[in-house]
């Protein structure tokens, strides 16, 4: 029987999570918005959707490995 997800995020160490925050890597993008523009929102949105994305990937690469422990 495979372990539980609340085993896995009790398993990350400071340096995966570290990993999955960063927006640190050479592929990242900083924003900058003037907010008197009209499409100001549209970018912070596509920007916050962009980083989520990242993350959430960062996230399942780990947790495809640490499963792939379990077996």
């Amino acid at each position: 029987m495979l372990k539980s997800f609340d085993e896995f995020k009790a398993s990350l160490t400071q340096e995966q999570i570290n990993y999955i925050n960063t927006t640190s890597d050479k592929d990242h993008k900083s924003l900058r918005v003037d907010l008197t523009e009209p499409n100001a929102m549209n970018e912070i949105a596509a920007f916050i959707a962009g980083q989520s994305f990242t993350m959430n990937t960062r996230l399942l690469e780990l947790y495809h490995a640490w499963l792939s422990e379990q077996i």
